[in-house]
């Protein structure tokens, strides 16, 4: 890539930037007040890093996610008929078909659904779910737990032994496997059927490629960046989407009688990022060599 070409399309993705995402002189504004924030954030990072981390999230990311959420015209895009796919395609760069996971998730399970349960633990037949909220687990695991005492579920505590221990001694009528730390995520959730947690990408970009339709909730909490996740979850048919895990147990009923239906639309995506990516860096690679090697060519 030739500095004038890019150039050329640094213009045109800032263009495409501005009239889509940035038309409101106020979020303009604030995301101006957020770059100069982010600056101070960084100076102040030597001398004192956690004022820093206050500036940074409660000033910085702030005032950037608000100028978006509450200012940005909201639509602009169905006056003008610019769909998501379409802003997606026009962008500059390059876009895999989903976010690159760890390989063990693309591997086949060794055994089928019914067998991975009987070793496991869960109950071998009924619909069950795995519970998941990063690597720290969340509060709200024990409430989930507490709706669902009929159903089910893997809860992934990550390194929050104490969460672990706490849903352990949790009564509950259906089978409940508790799993501290773990790198077997991927093979946790080849033993399940759906996947209730936060609307996070990697969790979510996870569960689906283990075929699991997802449950997650949307409300005035959910951070603006993960809130087109849900968006997305809506628009493909690919899970439940409620407004707090109060509705936990109403979204489990729902999801498991068209439990088919989820499967089928889940199935519909192929994320092959992790194999995408190394092409277009041997692809990168090929065109730089190629315009360095050009100017010593012999003429024709």
């Amino acid at each position: 890539m030739t500095e004038r070409s890019f150039l050329q399309d640094l213009a045109t993705q800032r263009w495409d930037d501005h009239r889509y995402y940035h038309h409101s002189r106020i979020n303009q504004a604030l995301h101006f007040i957020s770059a100069l924030s982010f600056i101070a954030a960084y100076g102040l990072l030597f001398v004192h890093p956690a004022a820093a981390a206050l500036l940074a999230w409660c000033v910085s990311m702030t005032a950037r996610q608000a100028g978006h959420f509450f200012f940005e015209p909201q639509g602009y895009d169905h006056v003008n008929r610019a769909t998501h796919d379409h802003k997606e395609a026009i962008k500059v760069g390059y876009n895999p078909s989903g976010m690159i996971l760890r390989p063990d998730f693309y591997t086949p399970p060794l055994a089928d659904k019914t067998s991975l349960r009987r070793e496991a633990g869960p109950d071998a037949h009924t619909p069950t779910g795995l519970v998941l909220f990063g690597g720290t687990g969340s509060r709200v695991m024990k409430p989930i737990s507490a709706a669902l005492r009929e159903t089910p579920l893997v809860l992934l505590c990550g390194r929050n032994e104490t969460l672990a221990a706490e849903l352990r001694a949790m009564p509950a009528a259906a089978p409940r496997v508790v799993v501290s730390y773990t790198t077997e995520v991927a093979r946790w959730m080849q033993c399940a059927d759906f996947f209730i947690g936060k609307p996070g990408p990697g969790s979510l970009s996870e569960a689906v490629q283990q075929g699991l339709p997802v449950i997650v909730t949307r409300n005035a909490w959910t951070l603006p960046q993960e809130r087109w996740n849900t968006d997305w979850v809506q628009a493909l048919g690919l899970g439940v989407v409620k407004r707090s895990f109060g509705q936990v147990g109403a979204a489990v009923q729902e999801l498991v009688a068209e439990l088919p239906r989820y499967r089928a639309n889940v199935a519909q995506m192929h994320n092959r990022a992790v194999f995408e990516v190394p092409q277009v860096l041997h692809g990168i690679s090929q065109a730089q060599a190629k315009a360095r090697a050009a100017p010593h060519a012999s003429p024709a």
